[in-house]
């Protein structure tokens, strides 16, 4: 049973790290649809691979390895979930940047009382969204190797 899961795990994390690659890549090779929102998902993709990369390295009988597992695991998981909560600001940003630039458009009809929102300064965004995401996940990082709770002992 035990070698079934491991089989599984390594299968599911290589398809994992193959599908983060290609969007990688993507954004890499085809210049002309960068945007901001496909950089945060490359950026995601990035850490997901990382993630995923951590599942398939060996050495879980070693007590080093398996620690060093946990804390990996630890910091991407955070990561992971830290940018796609990132993305979600971000896109609920532009889309109320959005309504209330069509709501302005119309002259206040409608009765809208939206105040038009400032616009979004995309390399300050990125900054903050680097410093919380990265900054956050290694605090978290550091504390679990510390504290030696890792694991499932």
């Amino acid at each position: 049973v035990i070698e079934s899961a491991e089989i599984a795990r390594s299968i599911s994390a290589s398809l994992s790290m193959l599908g983060a690659l290609l969007i990688v890549l993507s954004y890499v090779l085809f210049k002309d649809t960068r945007t901001f929102g496909r950089r945060l998902l490359a950026i995601l993709s990035t850490q997901d691979f990382f993630m995923a990369l951590v599942y398939v390295l060996p050495g879980r009988d070693s007590t080093w390895m398996c620690d060093t597992q946990a804390t990996l695991i630890t910091f991407f998981g955070v990561t992971s979930t830290l940018w796609t909560c990132c993305i979600s600001w971000y896109l609920y940003r532009s889309v109320l940047l959005f309504t209330n630039d069509t709501s302005a458009s119309d002259g206040g009809a409608g009765g809208s009382s939206h105040k038009p929102a400032r616009a979004i300064d995309l390399p300050s965004m990125l900054r903050s969204f680097h410093i919380v995401c990265w900054g956050y996940a290694t605090l978290s990082a550091i504390y679990v190797g510390a504290f030696s709770s890792k694991g499932w002992a």
